[in-house]
């Protein structure tokens, strides 16, 4: 808990042997001149009654790792769970779920999780990777840049940061690897990984930018799980992407995160790619598919929730993370506000892939710490 200063209490004066007297006298009258008992007071009742938000606020100013992070939704719960006084968490309406429910594809243990009022093990996990990226994303100290700059900032941070490995990229068909993506931090404190997994950690980072990020693909992508390989492949090159994109005012930066680098400036935008669709030659992408380019969207599980939108709110004054995704609003921006009309947009969350991006960091924890892995 968070320790408070206690003021200290003023001793009391000294009095002669009359004051003293009468004092004692007094207090030990039980009645008042007029006969009625004297009233007694609780001395606590005036105290004012702890605001917990406030107090998991200032908890997580002090630190916000794990642990810290488990300690502050666990005092929210206890709290919200005894007491008709503190503001709670709205529960997530039928409406609302089937909303969620027809844009992004979601397990039962998932739409459980969804769904949930009180604040869950894998949420204390959840919250504490979003102050860490908040951090890296203060750490490239582009605050006066533009979007835009700022979007090259984060990649070229994140290439920096995360070395390309062979044992992880490209791995072969014949031996299935046992993970093929981690979650953003597990990535950023091994220091090193695959081109998807470098996607992966740039999308979290552009989040705590307030940067839309995406991947691109083919159509068929949504669909398609993140140890993908095209037919008569022997490796598992790209999964079913071959871009990741920062959208900027109305149109896509695209960054090529498995060779390290933007695309060449005739072709850094959705846009002008596919306006010049033989651009990619070198890259594996036909001018057909350049065309027929989509664009897919990614959010964690724990980021639809209602509960982790009211934190959220209650910790926005304290420099909080970014935490909730809206999914239609998301969506809606990249087909209102959009430099290419009519190209697809929808949400990737394959169904029973651990590696998908919003499933990462449950398939990586284990039982204990709300995870899936046993």
């Amino acid at each position: 808990m968070t320790s408070r200063t206690v003021n200290a209490i003023p001793r009391m004066p000294r009095y002669g042997r009359p004051g003293a007297l009468l004092l004692l006298l007094l207090a030990g009258c039980g009645t008042n001149p007029g006969g009625g008992q004297v009233a007694k007071t609780d001395s606590t009742a005036a105290l004012p009654a702890i605001d917990p938000w406030k107090e998991a606020a200032a908890q997580l100013r002090k630190a916000n790792d794990p642990a810290a992070c488990k300690a502050a939704l666990l005092q929210l719960n206890a709290a919200l769970g005894s007491r008709s006084d503190v503001d709670a968490p709205p529960a997530l309406a039928p409406d609302a779920e089937a909303r969620i429910n027809a844009l992004v594809p979601l397990m039962e243990r998932e739409k459980a999780e969804v769904g949930t009022v009180a604040f869950t093990p894998l949420d204390s996990a959840y919250l504490a990777e979003c102050y860490y990226l908040r951090d890296a994303a203060r750490s490239l100290d582009a605050a006066g840049a533009s979007p835009a700059e700022q979007a090259r900032q984060a990649f070229a941070w994140v290439c920096r940061q995360v070395a390309p490995s062979p044992g992880l990229e490209g791995p072969r068909v014949d031996r299935p690897p046992t993970a093929v993506a981690l979650p953003p931090t597990a990535v950023l404190q091994r220091a090193a990984g695959s081109g998807l997994e470098r996607a992966y950690v740039f999308l979290a980072v552009l989040r705590q930018l307030g940067i839309d990020g995406c991947l691109i693909g083919p159509p068929d992508a949504g669909s398609k799980p993140a140890l993908f390989a095209p037919a008569g492949a022997k490796a598992y090159p790209n999964g079913p992407f071959w871009a990741v994109g920062a959208r900027v005012g109305v149109d896509i930066l695209l960054f090529d995160p498995w060779r390290g680098e933007p695309f060449p400036t005739a072709s850094d935008t959705l846009a002008r790619l596919k306006a010049n669709p033989d651009t990619l030659n070198d890259r594996g992408v036909t001018p057909e598919e350049v065309k027929a380019a989509a664009v897919f969207l990614a959010a964690p599980v724990s980021s639809l929730s209602p509960r982790v939108q009211f934190l959220e709110g209650k910790l926005k004054d304290d420099g909080a993370p970014a935490l909730a995704v809206d999914p239609a609003a998301l969506r809606e921006r990249f087909v209102k506000e959009s430099a290419v009309p009519n190209t697809p947009v929808a949400f990737w969350n394959p169904p029973n892939d651990p590696f998908a991006f919003g499933r990462t960091l449950a398939a990586y924890l284990p039982t204990a710490d709300g995870g899936w892995d046993e």
